[in-house]
């Protein structure tokens, strides 16, 4: 069911939890239905915390199986879905997943260790690792997850584009693990969408969605924002999902600054209230954005001190949790508000700092494009 995306698979978990219980709760295959039900509570309720209480209950039920029954699979539902609002995806992939993507590779359920693999790496670019090593690794992890999943291998070539276009690195031609049957994203999403595959079709209109957004291209950014919203709607709660909104607003508030109208100001404000509720679930992975969503509200209603003291506070919450990205979008946004205030001296302080912080990033063509933008390179 899972696999098929059915719309019984609430009832089957809800009848599989009855089950566990009538049982004893006593096998790996209880542990993976209170993983799932945990999910469903975040999904459906909003109870993060519930959704925690009954991952625990699933983590103290698969220690006991003595790893029986779909147990990696338990834990990337665990891992991946439940304890990740409540830690950093930096840790989650560096620890968790990592470890049960081992687990996957070394006990054969190589179909799954490969889905994780692709989240593990997945995760580590969102949050700003080096993008040069994770180039690197990328490469190498896609062949590794075609050769075991091809479908999770579709999903990760987002992540190698979008690389691609921020470091302007040659292309190495990812396409090729797929040995000619796909040669080009369009060929991808065709087939994504003829299939009705809505996992793979969301993940490349977001893929695009961001590569045009972390190029300042706002306008095509906006675009690739309404294909994908309708399927972002109609997934469940994804951790992504704390990023797109983010992004929005910033779009949001900005095209409302330059003029086009009151609708913009309202999405911004309904993107701000979104994040009110990531940031009280998930403090660690959406604080310093809801901070800079925040100061691009106040930036929109003329209040300077209040937009500067919360891009101020964006940049020390995203250093405190090492995202050197969002470091340098909080400086670079900073930038264009002083900018458009005509406090130009600072506003170009800002812009080198950005600049600083792209680079340490490894996102070389964007600090180049935003220094031509900004005037930086004269």
């Amino acid at each position: 069911c899972l696999r098929m995306r059915s719309p019984h698979l609430p009832f089957i978990i809800c009848e599989a939890v009855n089950y566990s219980f009538e049982q004893g709760c006593a096998c790996g295959e209880s542990a993976l239905a209170f993983a799932y039900f945990g999910y469903l509570k975040i999904w459906f309720e909003d109870d993060f915390m519930g959704g925690q209480r009954w991952g625990n209950m699933a983590l103290k039920i698969l220690q006991n199986a003595k790893q029986q029954g779909p147990f990696i699979r338990t834990r990337f539902v665990l891992y991946s879905l439940v304890f990740c609002w409540g830690r950093t995806l930096r840790k989650c992939a560096e620890q968790d997943l990592f470890e049960t993507y081992e687990l996957g590779m070394k006990h054969g359920d190589v179909a799954t260790a490969s889905v994780i693999l692709g989240s593990h790496f997945r995760w580590l670019v969102w949050e700003g690792d080096k993008l040069i090593p994770l180039r690197e690794k990328g490469e190498q992890y896609l062949k590794q997850i075609a050769k075991y999943n091809i479908e999770a291998a579709k999903v990760v070539l987002g992540e190698m584009l979008y690389i691609h276009v921020l470091t302007g690195l040659p292309w190495k031609q990812s396409f090729a693990v797929f040995d000619g049957m796909i040669c080009d994203e369009r060929s991808l999403l065709a087939g994504a969408l003829s299939n009705k595959n809505r996992v793979l079709a969301f993940g490349i209109y977001l893929s695009r969605f961001f590569r045009e957004f972390s190029m300042a291209n706002y306008n095509e950014a906006s675009n690739w924002a309404k294909l994908a919203l309708p399927y972002s709607k109609a997934l469940p709660p994804l951790p992504v999902k704390i990023l797109f909104t983010v992004a929005r607003g910033i779009i949001a508030f900005r095209m409302y600054r330059e003029g086009k109208g009151e609708i913009y100001f309202n999405e911004g404000k309904d993107m701000l209230n979104e994040m009110e509720k990531w940031v009280k679930y998930s403090e660690h992975n959406a604080k310093n954005k809801f901070l800079m969503l925040e100061a691009e509200f106040h930036a929109s209603t003329c209040e300077v001190n209040k937009a500067k003291e919360k891009y101020e506070a964006s940049i020390r919450s995203a250093r405190n949790y090492g995202r050197v990205n969002d470091q340098g979008l909080a400086y670079e946004l900073m930038g264009d508000y002083l900018s458009s205030i005509s406090e130009i001296p600072q506003a170009i302080e800002c812009y080198k700092l950005a600049h600083k912080y792209y680079m340490q990033w490894g996102a070389v063509a964007k600090a180049e494009k935003n220094s031509k933008g900004t005037g930086l390179d004269r």
